[in-house]
Formats: C-alpha cells, structure tokens, sequence
C-alpha cells in the first residue's frame, strides 16, 4: 500500500522565481490497487512519482509503503518500485500500443507474462472504457 499525506514540492527557477508543483497531495492506494495518472504537460505527474521513488525529497508531506516512511528508508524498496519514465522514446518497447502497455501493467505479477497474446476482446474493451472514463479515448 502507498499512503502520501500533505504532499508539497517546489521548485526554483533560474531567474530566482518559486513554483508550486505539488500543494497537498493526500492519496492512499491500496495493495493490488491498478491506478493510472493522467493528465497534460506540467501538472506534476513526473514530481509526484519522483518523489514516491525518493528521487526528489518533497518540501513537506510523508509518504509510506506499506507503513515505512520514504524519510527512513530511501534506498530500500522505493528503490525497487517499476517506473515508466514521461518520454515514450525511452521506454524499453515503444512500439507497443497502449492496450499491450496497460496489460504488462495488468499482469506484471503473473508467473506466466504470455502478455503479448493476451489482448482478448474483453480486455480491449474493458482498456477502452478505462480510457474513455478518463478523457484518454485519443490514446488508445
């Protein structure tokens, strides 16, 4: 389980400026829980999963994996967490669609990862309307 409480990040610019990045970010997401985060350019998607991953150290907030603090273990199992980076170029398959992606996603616990010929009809419908829900029908 990933509990973020009261998350803040800020970032300064060269010209001495501050901006907000993240402003209180409170989410829980539970063991097994499939969560996607969407959204345009500059909202603070990449901040906040850098800094579940303890790559960025936030300006305020905790966040815990299964009950430990990032504060208290920054090179443990943060560390191991999977992580797609924002650039579809540095990804290690950008060939695949998104369908295939959200089914490695889907599976990436099974034993067997048949996941290439996975994508059955109510697979692909069921990512649909996933995508559809969240204004992301264009990706598909």
């Amino acid at each position: 389980m990933i509990q973020i409480r009261d998350l803040w990040k800020s970032f300064i610019s060269d010209d001495g400026s501050s901006a907000q990045a993240l402003q209180g970010v409170t989410l829980t997401i539970a063991a097994g829980e499939f969560v996607a985060f969407m959204g345009p350019n500059g909202a603070a998607k990449t901040t906040l999963f850098r800094s579940v991953l303890g790559e960025l150290r936030a300006d305020k907030g905790e966040i815990f994996l299964n009950g430990t603090s990032t504060n208290s273990d920054r090179d443990g199992a943060f560390k191991r967490m999977p992580y797609v980076p924002q650039n579809p170029s540095a990804l290690a398959f950008p060939e695949m669609t998104i369908e295939e992606h959200l089914l490695v996603a889907e599976q990436r616990s099974s034993a067997a990862r048949f996941w290439r010929r996975g994508i059955t009809r109510q697979r692909r419908q069921r990512y649909a309307e996933f995508l559809v829900r969240y204004g992301a029908e264009t990706m598909a």
